[in-house]
């Protein structure tokens, strides 16, 4: 039918969508250029198509994602972005027709959802070519250019297109909770009063929203009252709760806010789950988690930066990294590690069970160090040669983190069962203290000095006294 109509321009609209899930199917970059050519001959017939304009840029987008991710360096060190002229057609879709803007929103919103710069870059690209444009004022565009904005770290243009969705409605919740987000993640403490307003405005998808960034520190109890509630009561739950984790008003409720989004933002950007939301698994499939970062995100969002943390590099050993929080009550101590590539870092109650993740216990067969501890194995006998050497190391790695673990090498034969087991024991206290409450440590921008002079000691009701 082309062959006898080729100056029908939606003859070759349909030929172009048929041909891009057959390219998906047979795979390979080269395939979708087919469907590009019936796109690209629609725009030429029909230029104020917007329909042609979009599908020519995701034809020419699924072609790029199809580049392996090496192939996509080469052409970038070409100075040859391969997202550049997908961003130019799905832009000129809205450009053609300004009540068109699915292709620009779109290309936001898989941008977001995947979190690669080039993608992102894209994106950017395309919501700025649409900018001073009809379709750069639509509400879902203004939307998606402050959230993209704010992603490559634009903070001001985030605000400004923010700000732009608040010019026209004030009461825009959405608009209020992402303003306060960029705000809050900056440091800027302005962005509180737009939060609790955004929040007593919410609708039924805002206040999920609002939810899943309180869901990362709020306990169930206090989740299921934010969830019964609504409006002006609701925003009387989230300021008890924040109010409540500074009981003592050292920080304030309205600094700890801040810094919950501050968290966040350093959560987002250092320890990501690919994709979000998901756990790579050993059978290689995506698992849910519930969470959008990894089990050092989890543990940043809730306590902060952490007093100390080391790492030790070793062949046969996955990446690792320990943190340390020191506490009154005792000290929060956590083990990371990365088994797989694929997927972000894990945590475990002992650091010897990074050790097995090893490729060196595994073929030794000392992988489940666990089970070998429990049935009474010590680290003398945890195994041979270069094994137990890569436990020693990994133990003297952590010496000045915690005292634990100079106690573990200088334990000897017989102690070290003990030593083993004391220190699995405060790995797993610290994993349930450390995923069931939060903290933020009081404390200076600069070191202070303190003079002590002891007057009195006694006792009250309350207990011992030191004046």
């Amino acid at each position: 039918s082309a062959r006898k109509n080729r100056d029908d321009p939606l003859i070759h609209l349909r030929l172009g969508f048929l041909g891009l899930p057959l390219a998906e199917i047979t795979g390979g970059a080269g395939h979708f250029r087919d469907s590009e050519g019936e796109f690209e001959w629609a725009t030429q017939l029909q230029p104020r198509w917007p329909v042609a304009w979009y599908g020519l840029g995701n034809a020419e987008l699924a072609e790029a994602d199809a580049y392996p991710a090496t192939m996509r360096g080469v052409f970038a060190a070409l100075g040859h972005d391969v997202f550049d002229a997908p961003a130019h057609d799905l832009a000129q879709s809205a450009l053609a027709d300004s009540t068109f803007v699915w292709g620009v929103v779109e290309l936001a919103d898989g941008a977001l959802r995947l979190g690669i710069s080039a993608h992102l870059t894209g994106a950017l690209l395309a919501l700025r070519q649409v900018g001073s444009a009809p379709a750069g004022r639509d509400s879902s565009v203004l939307l998606r250019r402050g959230r993209i904005e704010r992603e490559v770290g634009d903070v001001d243009s985030a605000i400004s297109a923010f700000q732009a969705l608040l010019d026209r409605n004030r009461f825009n919740a959405t608009a209020l909770l992402e303003m306060a987000r960029t705000k809050l993640a900056a440091g800027r403490i302005t962005g509180v009063d737009q939060w609790y307003l955004g929040l007593s405005l919410a609708d039924r998808r805002t206040a999920a929203m609002y939810r899943a960034d309180l869901a990362l520190v709020m306990s169930d109890s206090a989740l299921r009252l934010f969830d019964a509630a609504q409006g002006e009561s609701r925003v009387a739950v989230a300021r008890r709760f924040w109010d409540t984790r500074d009981p003592d008003a050292f920080n304030g409720s309205a600094e700890r806010l801040r810094e919950h989004y501050r968290r966040i933002d350093v959560a987002h950007h250092n320890y990501p789950l690919v994709p979000p939301g998901h756990r790579y698994d050993t059978l290689k499939a995506f698992d849910p988690t519930g969470s959008l970062f990894d089990d050092r995100g989890r543990i940043y969002v809730r306590h902060g930066e952490p007093d100390d943390r080391t790492s030790f590099t070793m062949t046969g050993i996955p990446p690792n990294e320990s943190w340390v929080y020191h506490r009154p009550a005792g000290d929060l101590l956590f083990n990371f590690a990365q088994p797989d590539t694929a997927q972000g870092y894990r945590m475990y109650e002992s650091l010897l069970d990074i050790v097995g993740l090893g490729t060196a216990a595994q073929n030794t067969g000392q992988g489940d160090v666990r089970a070998r501890l429990e049935a009474g194995n010590t680290l003398a006998t945890f195994g041979a040669g270069w094994t137990a050497q890569a436990a020693g190391e990994m133990l003297y790695s952590r010496q000045n983190l915690s005292p634990i673990y100079a106690k573990m090498l200088s334990a000897g034969e017989h102690g070290a069962r003990v030593m083993q087991l004391a220190e699995r024991a405060a790995g797993r206290k610290s994993i349930a203290v450390g995923l069931q409450t939060d903290s933020w440590k009081f404390g200076y921008e600069l070191p202070m000095t303190a003079d002590v002079d002891v007057v009195a000691v006694g006792s009250d009701a309350k207990g011992p006294q030191l004046q």
